[in-house]
């Protein structure tokens, strides 16, 4: 793994000191109890604005197990995403999308009105300009105590001014969590496009990337670029919980083709977990 530390610079005010960090789970607010990590994860991010595991790393509870089985059918009634531009029909893209009010509090979660997805054109080349508009989550997945558990702890990780914290409370701003639930499908025999903008950022502050499941695909790389392309870091998810969280304004990545193996189609299920404060340092770059 590439050391990005070399080419990355702090632009936000780190507020935490080591002492403040622990090196075991932290109960997240709201916590449901289905996983538990021991792993120092809030450093590599206050350190490098990323960090890479591995989906053993979740030690699961009974709950946690029984979550992430219920969690994954929730993949199986996606809606199709036209905006994918697939080169032939038995490879595709299908998306859900939504927004929810987050209070970082209480773990609180609460959807928001249907909104389209945007982002401008210098963004994103490739469906920048458009209003994306994608099928709301279903209350099955967004009530599952796995998906909340991620939601809580992901936000944990991230290096937050503890005042903008308390913004939210003395003004009753809320937070705004963006997820983002995808299955990209390759037909038999196929290779098709994960990212088909190429290197790139999404614009928000913090983000983390969560494989559902993987059925029957081989490839799908990821690597992680400093703002200016530098490649810092790879990872291929291949079991379900590989995971990947990023400051994404500070970074950039993209994400390998992938191929339908054993003469039979094949897919990849992300869940993407991303947070913003609209009028702050934290606001969405669009």
């Amino acid at each position: 793994m590439l050391d990005s530390r070399k080419n990355i610079k702090r632009s936000l005010p780190l507020t935490e000191s080591p002492q403040s960090i622990s090196k075991l789970f932290v109960l997240p607010p709201n916590y449901q109890g289905t996983f538990t990590i021991a792993e120092d994860l809030k450093a590599q991010i206050r350190n490098q604005h990323y960090a890479i595991t591995q989906g053993n790393s979740f030690q699961l509870t009974k709950l946690g197990q029984s979550a992430l089985s219920n969690l994954q059918k929730c993949w199986d009634s996606l809606e199709y995403d036209p905006f994918y531009g697939e080169q032939e029909p038995t490879s595709y893209r299908s998306r859900r999308y939504t927004e929810f009010d987050f209070n970082s509090h209480t773990g609180e979660l609460n959807p928001r009105p249907h909104v389209p997805y945007l982002q401008s054109p210098e963004m994103n080349h490739y469906a920048g300009g458009k209003a994306r508009h994608f099928g709301d989550l279903s209350a099955d997945t967004y009530q599952n105590p796995l998906f909340q558990d991620l939601v809580n702890y992901n936000f944990t990780l991230f290096p937050v001014n503890p005042e903008f914290l308390d913004l939210v409370t003395h003004l009753g701003q809320s937070w705004i969590c963006q997820v983002h639930i995808m299955r990209i499908v390759v037909g038999a025999e196929k290779t098709t496009s994960i990212t088909p903008e190429g290197i790139h950022s999404d614009g928000y502050p913090f983000a983390g990337l969560h494989l559902i499941n993987k059925v029957n695909v081989r490839g799908g790389e990821t690597t992680i670029y400093s703002y200016d392309e530098i490649p810092l870091a790879k990872t291929t998810f291949t079991q379900p919980l590989d995971s990947l969280w990023l400051e994404d304004r500070y970074l950039k990545h993209s994400v390998t083709d992938i191929t339908s193996g054993d003469g039979d189609a094949g897919f990849r299920d992300i869940l993407a977990i991303s947070f913003s404060l609209p009028n702050s340092i934290y606001a969405k770059r669009i």
